[in-house]
């Protein structure tokens, strides 16, 4: 291989696609990527190497993002249910009100969910 090369391809967690440079295209359209010996995957997108790095640190940035949000979504979501918790005691007001706290907790996870995406 002569041009270098940069991989893209599917993963099942954010962000959702891995990259990395090509060490070889197989026959079957697979691509070997350096630091994944002994791995092939089948490429959504192959860039010349450095449009390639360039479209890795886009991706770095969008994931880096997408995790402060969650982390900021997720404190908001335990304080929203701590303060609940201390409103919905069971000792204090029965096992019948349950279903208000776990409805309230959904509820709220539900608007900060939409707000972050």
């Amino acid at each position: 291989m002569k041009q270098k090369l940069y991989a893209f391809w599917k993963h099942d967690i954010p962000p959702y696609v891995l990259g990395g440079e090509v060490t070889e295209i197989k026959s079957n359209g697979r691509v070997c990527v350096k630091g994944f010996t002994g791995y092939s995957f089948l490429p959504l997108q192959i860039l010349p190497l450095e449009e390639g790095r360039a479209k890795q640190k886009e991706i770095d940035l969008a994931l880096k993002k997408y995790k402060n949000t969650t982390k900021k979504a997720e404190e908001e979501l335990r304080s929203h249910t701590k303060q609940l918790s201390l409103k919905y005691t069971l000792t204090e007001i029965g096992h019948e009100h349950v279903n208000d706290f776990l409805k309230e907790c959904s509820a709220k996870r539900k608007e900060i969910l939409d707000i972050s995406i």
